[in-house]
């Protein structure tokens, strides 16, 4: 399953990303001063943790609405009194956020991290298709209600994907490296042209 082989391979990323990170890479954007519009990258700052009494561990629902929306996975470990880290999970072509939590979970709990899977708006991620649109406005949406019920340490945010879902990583982490610190791509076949933002560290 070449999933599960992903995952596997992401417990070294997982684990650079549950130690504080003393120092990031850059992967310089080719694409710099090119003039081709793919639309905006960017992804909303993580607002400030705004405790909600309660917030459940385990497999839990996004909650934004839509039949296609994602899934939370925290750790039975999860002290809402510590800030914890956050990997955002991004599935390949014709596949969702279930699928991707479900290949990661044993990770999350060895490692005491966050997992946020979020679903693409259609079958894939929307600069495939045509152009950054509506899919970095949903992860912000996404971001910010995990920061909303959970307490997440802004400085060990990663982002992690599988497939169109690593192009799609590769991406929003040149695009966002002051938000998502640490980039893991598995089996990524396209890249796009976005304005580089921060040093992120990256592990194809």
């Amino acid at each position: 399953n070449p999933v599960s082989r992903a995952a596997r391979a992401t417990a070294l990323f997982l684990a650079i990303i549950a130690a504080p990170l003393v120092a990031t890479g850059c992967l310089e954007n080719p694409f710099a001063t090119t003039k081709i519009d793919t639309g905006d990258a960017r992804v909303d700052p993580i607002p400030a943790f705004d405790p909600v009494a309660g917030s459940p561990t385990g497999t839990v629902p996004l909650g934004l609405g839509g039949t296609r929306d994602g899934l939370l996975y925290i750790p039975a470990s999860y002290d809402p009194a510590v800030p914890t880290p956050l990997v955002v999970l991004l599935h390949g072509a014709g596949s969702d956020a279930a699928a991707m939590l479900g290949t990661h979970t044993a990770i999350a709990d060895t490692l005491g991290v966050i997992l946020l899977g979020i679903d693409s708006r259609a079958y894939t991620w929307d600069a495939i298709l045509a152009r950054f649109s509506l899919d970095p406005p949903f992860i912000s949406s996404a971001l910010a209600e995990t920061a909303r019920r959970y307490s997440i340490d802004r400085g060990r945010v990663g982002l992690s994907g599988f497939s169109d879902g690593a192009s799609y990583a590769l991406a929003l982490g040149r695009a966002n490296g002051d938000i998502f610190r640490t980039v893991v791509a598995h089996s990524p076949g396209t890249t796009f042209a976005v304005r580089a933002v921060g040093r992120p560290a990256f592990y194809i």
